[in-house]
């Protein structure tokens, strides 16, 4: 049962929720080079039976490209850039568009034992740190702390050590 605000009498809340997501990519590679395309799809269809209730038809889809480049001087090249986007939503804060580029700089030396890499994320500054959802029983904010575009250097060591044989 739900009280609406402003009402003295109870009526029963019945929703209905249809949600469908789907995904694709497609990859090519040849001679150390990887090219790559993405596509991302979600459709939330929300009714409910209250004289008061507005039908949502909402999609969250996102798409992208991501590649792997050998560059001169055995440096490795890394690059991801999706868009994040929103539609359908009456309120205007929720229908949005995320453009995210994170990009890694790699070279590895001493046989491929260490390698140091150099990571770029949101590069162009997009990503928010307050996620919204919406459903049939109403909508959520939440808010989260996070270091949203940044640079992180890596060493990384692999140490292969062999068994002793007997």
């Amino acid at each position: 049962m739900a009280n609406v605000v402003g009402s003295t009498t109870h009526e029963l809340s019945t929703i209905g929720s249809l949600y469908l997501r789907e995904r694709l990519s497609v990859n090519y590679s040849q001679r150390g080079w990887h090219l790559g395309a993405k596509v991302q799809g979600s459709y939330n269809h929300i009714t409910g039976r209250r004289s008061d209730f507005k039908e949502i038809s909402a999609w969250d889809y996102s798409y992208g490209l991501t590649a792997r480049l050998p560059l001169p001087g055995k440096v490795g090249l890394n690059t991801d850039f999706t868009v994040f986007s929103r539609r359908g939503y009456t309120d205007t804060q929720l229908n949005t568009n995320h453009l995210i580029w994170n990009l890694r700089l790699e070279r590895s030396i001493l046989h491929g034992n260490l390698t140091f890499a150099l990571d770029g994320f949101d590069l162009l500054h997009e990503l928010s740190n307050v996620t919204r959802t919406v459903n049939a029983q109403g909508r959520t904010e939440i808010y989260h702390n996070v270091i949203p575009s940044y640079f992180m250097l890596h060493a990384i060591y692999k140490f292969n050590l062999s068994p002793k044989t007997r």
